[in-house]
């Protein structure tokens, strides 16, 4: 609904691969059903499908049908059952960046904790092997959609303003081959994120970030998700702040800046 909070988890996989929407729906069907309260309606962005909300029953028959191939990209956003009224920000159509997916939960339907949104990113990794992901909450008003494509929010007055350079930053990463986030950088730290071999590996004061974060608890716990991929999880706000200002300061964040304040960290 509008005004209410998203959490959303954004995958980037290899800059140049695609992803079977039909695959990715199968999995976000059983996501669906998982939910303690299921929704009566959800919204699926793909080429051949409508962005605006649709009965879970369509859902269903949706993906029941072959699959939906030459996507560039593919977006699940789930609804109360009271929400048909959505109506999506115009500007999220422009999201069409190959090797990206987003999942996005209104935390009226459910609160998910980093093990539920572990368990969904190990099934999409079956068929969509992203290298980096993280979670992330944020209002309706700031663009949850908006912010995974660096793009800046319009669909609220008064939202974050100090977000506009962060996310520009971000947007020219994601787009430059030369520069993508999939193993160089990463955009910032997160109470969850998901972290490739190349990552863990990036110098950190003269050590492998996999080695500082291993070094003292409060940097956090590392787990293996699949093969090849790694889950980051800091336990507070304040902890997640003290990382981001120690990898900013070695050059590893591509979209955290100490000089904008209040920059996103859950």
């Amino acid at each position: 609904m509008r005004g209410t909070e998203k959490a959303c988890l954004s995958l980037l996989g290899d800059p140049m691969s695609g992803i079977d929407p039909g695959a990715f729906l199968r999995i976000a069907e059983w996501w669906l059903q998982s939910m303690d309260h299921s929704p009566t309606h959800a919204a699926v962005k793909a080429p051949t499908l409508s962005g605006k909300p649709m009965a879970y029953t369509r859902i269903q028959r949706k993906l029941q049908q072959a699959p939906i191939v030459d996507s560039e990209y593919v977006t699940l956003m789930v609804m109360p059952p009271n929400d048909q009224c959505f109506a999506e920000p115009a500007v999220s159509a422009s999201f069409r960046a190959s090797g990206e997916v987003l999942l996005a939960v209104d935390t009226a339907v459910r609160v998910m904790d980093s093990s539920g949104w572990c368990e969904i990113a190990r099934r999409l990794h079956a068929v969509f092997p992203f290298q980096y992901g993280y979670n992330y909450l944020m209002r309706y008003e700031w663009g949850p959609w908006q912010y995974a494509a660096g793009f800046v929010a319009q669909t609220g007055v008064g939202g974050a303003r100090h977000e506009e350079e962060l996310r520009t930053r971000w947007m020219h990463v994601r787009l430059s081959p030369n520069r993508n986030p999939r193993g160089q950088r990463i955009r910032q730290v997160y109470r969850l994120q998901f972290l490739s071999e190349g990552h863990l590996q990036l110098d950190i004061n003269g050590t492998t970030l996999r080695q500082w974060i291993l070094g003292a608890a409060e940097r956090g716990r590392l787990s293996l998700l699949v093969n090849g991929v790694w889950t980051w999880t800091i336990e507070t706000d304040e902890q997640t702040l003290a990382a981001n200002q120690t990898l900013f300061a070695a050059g590893l964040l591509s979209a955290w800046d100490p000089g904008l304040a209040g920059a996103i960290t859950t």
